[in-house]
Order: C-alpha cells, then sequence, then structure tokens
C-alpha cells in the first residue's frame, strides 16, 4: 500500500473569479503530472465538472465531481470515498487539486483536513485564491468570505487586470497585501500563470502544525467545530437556483436579460442551445453586470449533448434574503415569458 504522502492544492476564490479558466489551463497543459480534480460547485448542477469534463477524458483519474454543498460538512463523507479510490489505484495520482466552492473559507478546508482520518496520508502544499480585480474589493465590502478566502492564501491571483486601470491594479496589490501580508500577489489575465507556481513547489508550512495527517476506514460522524456557532458555512450565505428551458433562445433578448439581473445575483452559469443555431450548445457565464456567451470552447461531445437535456439550463447564486427564485422568474419573465422555469 502506498503511504507516500500526494500533495494537495486548494483552488478558492469567489463566484466568477476564474477558478474553472485556470483548471482548464492546467488539465490541457504538458506538465507530465497525474492529477486528480476534485470540482465542489456551489449550485443544483455541478456545471464546472461537466465544462472540465471534456479536458477530464485526456487524464487518467478524470475529474471527479462533488456538487451542492460544503466539503467539510455535507460532502466530508463524498471526500473520504474519493480519496479511498486513490489509495487503490495502481498509480495514484501524483498531485490532487481541490477547487474549493466559490462561497467557501478554504482555511476552514484546511482545518477539516489536518484534523481529519484520511485512508492514506495527504499533504496541503498550498492555497491558490483568485480575485477578480474588477470587484474584489467592492464585494468585499459587503461580504466578509472574501477577505478570509484572500488571508487564507499562500499565492493570490489577481486575475482580469485588463479590465481595470493600471492605477487601480497597483492599488489592489497593495491592499491584498495587507490581508494576506505573507502571501504572494500575482497579477493575470485569463488565469494565465507559469504552472511552476502551482505544480512546482515546496510543501507549505504555517506555525508548528502538522500538514500530513491520516484518515481511518470510516468517517467519524463527530462533529468538527459547532456548526451553531463558531463554525459559519459560508454557503448559508448564499441561496442557488437551477433554471431550465425546452426550446431555443434567442441570443439579443437573453443578453439583454442578464445583463440587468438584480444587483442581488453575483453569478450565473451554464449552457444554451440558440435560435438560429439550436444544434449546438453555447456556454453562458455571468459575473454581475459582465455577461459572456461561449467564450470558451466545448468539445464535440458537449456541443451535441444529450437528446434529453433541456435546451437551456442556467444556475443562478445569489444573497439568502436579498433575492428569490420568484423574482429571477419574474425578471427572466420580462423578457421571456415562459420559456424558462425552476427546476427543483
Amino acid at each position: 500500500m502506498n503511504h507516500t504522502p500526494i500533495p494537495v492544492t486548494v483552488l478558492a476564490g469567489f463566484l466568477g473569479s476564474g477558478k474553472t479558466t485556470l483548471l482548464n489551463r492546467i488539465l490541457h497543459a504538458d506538465h507530465g503530472l497525474r492529477l486528480a480534480v476534485l470540482v465542489n460547485d456551489f449550485g443544483a448542477v455541478n456545471i464546472d465538472a461537466e465544462l472540465l469534463g471534456g479536458a477530464a477524458g485526456e487524464q487518467d483519474d478524470g475529474v471527479i465531481s462533488l456538487p451542492n454543498g460544503c466539503i467539510c460538512c455535507t460532502l466530508f463523507p463524498n471526500l473520504i470515498g474519493v480519496l479511498k479510490r486513490f489509495e487503490a489505484l495502481d498509480e495514484p495520482p501524483e498531485r490532487i487539486v481541490l477547487e474549493a466552492s466559490g462561497v467557501s473559507d478554504p482555511g476552514q478546508l484546511e482545518d477539516l483536513l489536518l484534523g481529519g482520518d484520511l485512508p492514506q496520508h495527504v499533504r496541503v502544499d498550498e492555497i491558490i485564491t483568485l480575485a477578480d480585480a474588477t470587484a474584489v474589493r467592492d464585494l468585499a465590502g459587503i461580504m466578509p468570505a472574501i477577505s478570509a478566502q484572500i488571508a487564507a492564501a499562500d499565492l493570490v491571483i489577481l486575475n482580469k487586470i485588463d479590465l481595470a486601470p493600471d492605477e487601480e491594479v497597483a492599488d489592489l496589490i497593495d491592499w491584498l497585501r495587507e490581508i494576506a501580508p505573507d502571501a504572494r500577489v500575482l497579477p493575470a489575465t485569463y488565469a494565465d500563470i507559469p504552472l511552476a507556481l502551482l505544480l512546482d513547489h515546496p510543501p507549505r508550512a504555517r506555525g508548528d502544525a502538522d500538514l500530513t495527517f491520516t484518515l481511518m476506514d470510516e468517517p467519524s460522524h463527530e462533529p468538527h467545530g459547532d456548526h451553531e456557532g463558531e463554525h459559519h458555512h459560508l454557503a448559508h450565505d448564499y441561496d442557488s437556483w437551477l433554471f431550465t428551458a425546452d426550446q431555443p433562445v434567442d441570443r439579443e433578448i437573453l443578453l439583454d436579460a442578464l445583463e440587468t439581473l438584480p444587483p442581488a445575483v453575483y453569478r450565473a452559469k451554464g449552457f444554451v442551445r440558440l435560435a438560429g443555431a439550436p444544434g449546438d450548445r453555447v456556454l453562458v457565464q455571468v459575473v454581475g453586470p459582465r455577461v459572456q456567451l461561449g467564450d470558451e470552447p466545448l468539445s464535440e461531445e458537449m456541443k451535441e449533448g444529450d437528446a434529453e437535456e433541456p435546451m437551456a439550463k442556467l444556475v443562478f447564486i445569489g444573497q439568502a434574503g436579498a433575492v428569490t427564485a420568484a423574482a429571477i422568474q419574474a425578471h427572466l419573465d420580462r423578457y421571456m415569458a415562459g420559456v424558462f422555469r425552476r427546476s427543483e
């Protein structure tokens, strides 16, 4: 049985910061490593895992999708099962890249990993947090979760600097260094950074923490923290809703609807088939007021999709209590009456 610690890179960042773009770069890069990628997406459908699926086919270990909830609670038994599978492989992965949900705290995730009983030795090498240069400071002012993600990082990737003025980027770098004084801050566009920063570095060390840990065969049923008190789940601050459509969608009308979503909707992501070209699926990405259609290539398999799949499938993520499924439904109906319907 292999007891060599497998290094883990934790990839964090708020919704729409560019984590999936970076994962695609890692999966398509010529680094020669056997990688396992764990994707934890917040929402009813794990769009990230579907998007990465085409790239994952090129990897021995593929992408393991952990949809819904927070790894440190809802998904903890699933994570243990995944790591058991790694232990049984003739050639276990040489590195695990764990993408935390956009609304999770990587510091809490690390605490869980360091305190758990996993079926093999695992080592946390680095926490990497992506920050959207156009939105991170404003969002951090109303959501402390973002500062927590930055403070936990060893490397902060200030992404999308091409969309921000140079003087603003310089101020943001200083601001990030105030929050995470020991982290490296790396400006980037389209999450394009040297992979050596992700895949070739020494183990991280914080204080006297023991970064190697072992889990037993079965997950412990003891609580890991006070879920009603100290252990605050960031996912409780957000809601997600899945909407589908059974007919192709007009491109311009869809753009108008997505560009005018309620301010409390922070993120939308999914696939649609457009009127005039219903044979192809188009990737939809919405971050605040910015909307992109089809900016990332889809594999032929993804374009064709499943004949039983809906014509459109969009996950919306927003602030809990500030926006509701009914409000999103009413907004969509103003532009496309009866086209989109919420899926339970």
